[in-house]
């Protein structure tokens, strides 16, 4: 018996499960002619009682038929219904527009009088998840490439050069910005790739919204 149920738990499409409960039919009578039940009735009621097992047997073999084929349906062909995505990533966080912040460098540190005032201009694709635009370093405006918004989170970089002063050529650097935006604020840090200073980190700030000045 326990082999029949397991046999009955691998069963995945409808033919299949009709053709087991046909084995089924054929198993249950052939057990209930082994027990040498009907010699013992008479002709007439042995007859009915064959009978009534067999559209018995028949009925739940068929009802058993059709319930696997619409379980199949349900399954395999009907559409389930994707579950909402919760949680950080389904939130969008506004990252176009102004920004600004009042930046003190590595080198400025302390110094009074040295803080520079920069500037992000940024917008985002259809999806939200692309960013473009440009951000000023040093008061100076570079374009922004490589940007991606993901939860809260935001990364792009630029592309600068930096003088060495000693009459050589000018280095190419990688500006890597990472900031966490959160409401109106940006907390940003700036890493660099092939800078002489190599800050360690780099530059941290606070970027605020900027207000627009209606006309």
């Amino acid at each position: 018996m326990e082999k029949i149920f397991e046999i009955a738990s691998s069963i995945s499409t409808p033919l299949a499960l009709g053709g087991f409960f046909a084995a089924a039919v054929f198993y249950v009578f052939r057990q209930i002619v082994a027990k040498n039940v009907f010699p013992q009735l008479s002709v007439a009621l042995g007859a009915d009682v064959l009978k009534l097992i067999i559209e018995r047997l028949f009925i739940l073999a068929l009802v058993a038929m059709v319930l696997g084929f619409v379980g199949y349906l349900v399954t395999n062909i009907v559409p389930l219904p994707t579950p909402s995505v919760t949680g950080s990533r389904s939130s969008k966080v506004r990252v176009a527009g102004e920004w600004q912040a009042d930046v003190v460098y590595a080198w400025n540190t302390g110094t009074p009088g040295n803080i520079i005032n920069e500037r992000f201009s940024l917008t985002t694709d259809d999806s939200g998840q692309n960013i473009q635009g440009s951000v000023s370093l040093l008061g100076k405006s570079y374009v922004v490439h490589d940007g991606k918004v993901d939860g809260n989170s935001v990364t792009f970089k630029t592309n600068g050069r930096e003088s060495r002063g000693t009459g050589e050529p000018p280095l190419d650097v990688t500006y890597q910005y990472r900031g966490t935006v959160a409401g109106d604020t940006m907390s940003v840090t700036i890493f660099t790739e092939g800078s002489i200073s190599n800050y360690s980190p780099v530059i941290k700030f606070v970027a605020r919204r900027a207000q627009v000045t209606k006309q």
